[in-house]
């Protein structure tokens, strides 16, 4: 009898044994048979801005892979889907929504910058969408959507960055040449309001050309002819920059020159080092392996692609590892509903994830503008960015309305 009890309780430990793995096989499944969370990226493939889209693309493809890698989000893996922005703003419009209609994408990442922020915005609102984009301007956030995210500098934080700097290193005279874009009028404003007080360098002129202008002989003789300590250019082109630079070299000039970060990394390889070794850049973000979060990205980007980051790819990646962070935090991948969206911004503002800027976790501020603590001046050494040093910045700097 006891024999017998024993036996029908093994049968059932066994039988209990294999329901509950049958069962664990059944959940498994059924987690990975879970609809993927899906989200977009709308950028160039085309035209001068292709070498930036290729940086954006890359960005995007590893920050999904990483997050893939540990899991997914909520349960689900994530696939991206990656739509042409082309050259108007229609077109960005159209790309957009695609992605959304088509593809069901749960986050808008692009398009970017001036004609394409608008446009990926007004598609965002109309499905209560995350839209996240590099755009360095002040209109997008001055708008107040819930769902926005911008980790590039704008034109207050971009000038007075660049302002202390010239203030640490004591330049007397300098001189700004810049593409008569609103963005460098806001820099430009920016500056000069800085240096009214006594014992600010001394701006001697501002030079504008027409944005697109690429050969700007005129503009750079006359800049150099003020012999300024600092020749200040906000060119916003790489082809502008490399002849601002072969232009400024070839005239003798002997001060120091600053440049933005669209100078490429295949142009530093075709240029002699003469020509651009102690340039200056304020890259906003450069590879640095004494900072962990910046030393982890770059591994990550060296093993995918054979070679360090460049502030694109950052950022890229920055924004995509971001907003799927904050879906995750707030338990939702959003629903189409504006509550869904709030979940998400609520979980955007209050996130305790480090970028690769290292430091204090991100910050938003009420309109979805990063407030990083502080931006890293670069400069060009043997065809790399090389920090040469990190500019502090408090909130006022990045917003004046903010105190």
């Amino acid at each position: 009898m006891f024999k017998e009890t024993c036996g029908k309780l093994l049968k059932a430990s066994v039988w209990m044994v294999i329901v509950s793995a049958l069962l664990q096989l059944v959940t498994m499944a059924a987690a990975q048979a879970k609809d993927p969370i899906k989200i977009g990226l709308v950028t160039w493939s085309e035209g001068a801005t292709l070498t930036a889209g290729r940086q954006y693309t890359r960005g995007f493809n590893l920050a999904i892979k990483m997050i893939n890698e540990k899991g997914g989000i909520l349960g689900s893996k994530v696939e991206g889907f990656i739509a042409p922005q082309g050259m108007t703003g229609q077109s960005a419009q159209d790309a957009a929504t695609r992605l959304v209609l088509k593809d069901k994408v749960k986050a808008l990442i692009g398009p970017h910058w001036t004609v394409g922020a608008n446009a990926g915005l007004s598609v965002a609102k109309k499905y209560n969408l995350p839209y996240l984009c590099y755009q360095g301007g002040t209109w997008l956030y001055e708008q107040n959507y819930p769902g926005t995210a911008v980790f590039i500098a704008n034109a207050y934080g971009r000038g007075n960055a660049q302002a202390k700097w010239a203030e640490k290193r004591n330049y007397k005279k300098v001189v700004i040449v810049g593409c008569d874009i609103e963005f460098n009028r806001d820099v430009v404003k920016t500056v000069s309001n800085r240096w009214e007080k006594p014992g600010s360098p001394k701006l001697l002129d501002v030079i504008w050309y027409t944005f697109g202008l690429t050969e700007v002989k005129q503009e750079m003789t006359k800049a150099a002819g003020l012999q300024p300590d600092l020749i200040w250019c906000e060119e916003w082109s790489d082809p502008t920059a490399v002849f601002m630079i072969k232009q400024l070299r070839e005239m003798g000039y002997k001060g120091d020159i600053l440049i933005t970060p669209e100078i490429t990394k295949e142009s530093l390889q075709n240029l002699p080092t003469s020509l651009t070794d102690g340039v200056f850049v304020l890259e906003e973000w450069v590879p640095d392996s004494s900072v962990p979060e910046n030393k982890a990205f770059c591994d990550a980007g060296l093993k995918e692609w054979g070679e360090l980051p460049h502030l694109n790819e950052e950022n890229m990646w920055s924004l995509t590892t971001f907003i799927l962070k904050s879906m995750e935090k707030a338990g939702t991948a959003g629903d189409g509903t504006m509550a869904g969206l709030m979940k998400i911004s609520k979980a955007m503002h209050n996130t305790d994830w480090v970028s690769p800027f290292g430091g204090k976790p991100v910050r938003l501020s009420s309109g979805g503008l990063a407030l990083w603590d502080r931006l890293a001046m670069a400069v060009i050494k043997n065809r790399k960015f090389e920090v040469t040093e990190y500019i502090p910045l408090v909130d006022s700097e990045w917003l004046p309305w903010l105190k």
